[in-house]
């Protein structure tokens, strides 16, 4: 008898253990691109949309370059001094953002606390992922306004895009016994 309530209980943990690992198996997160599908799929408002953690696919530099110089006129010369400073922002494959506003298919992202610092998003086609927006793409350099400045992307920042967590959850209810027999 002893043998067998041990049996019995050895199965009994075995079988907890395996619904607990399907339970875990069930759920799984993985990052995907935010396309007009997954919008219309899963019936996402604008509000919903601006509640959603997004990361970026791909690195993003932004540049701009200023000339302040200032010409003064001493013993006879002209004397120009000239200053040139080059500035960029770096936002680094996988940086968090969150949309501050939704302009019917493009997202405005802001990847940093601060006015103005924020980059649009779009999809030019039914079920692409959002990507990188320019005022102007030239030569693969897109111009852009960010924090009240123009600058301008480096090539390759044009392909990066939106990505966000997906997570799928499949319930799954799993009742097991284990009958004891019947004796006489």
């Amino acid at each position: 008898m002893f043998r067998l309530l041990m049996r019995l209980n050895f199965w009994m943990k075995f079988f907890v253990f395996q619904a607990t690992l399907g339970a875990c198996a069930t759920s799984c997160t993985v990052k995907v691109p935010f396309t007009s599908t997954i919008q219309s799929k899963y019936k996402l408002t604008d509000r919903d949309i601006q509640k959603i953690q997004f990361y970026l696919s791909d690195q993003i530099v932004l540049y701009r370059a200023s000339n302040d110089g200032q010409a003064s006129a001493n013993n006879g010369e002209l004397l120009v001094q000239s200053d040139r400073q080059k500035h960029e922002v770096i936002l680094r494959k996988g940086t968090p953002g969150v949309v501050t506003q939704v302009l019917g298919d493009r997202l405005v992202v802001s990847f940093e606390y601060g006015d103005g610092k924020s980059l649009v998003f779009g999809n030019n086609y039914f079920d692409s992922p959002y990507y990188l927006m320019a005022e102007e793409w030239e030569r693969k350099h897109g111009r852009m306004e960010y924090a009240g400045d123009t600058y301008f992307a480096l090539p390759g920042s044009g392909s990066a895009h939106l990505l966000l967590r997906l997570k799928k959850l499949r319930q799954l209810e799993k009742k097991t016994r284990i009958a004891t027999g019947r004796r006489l």
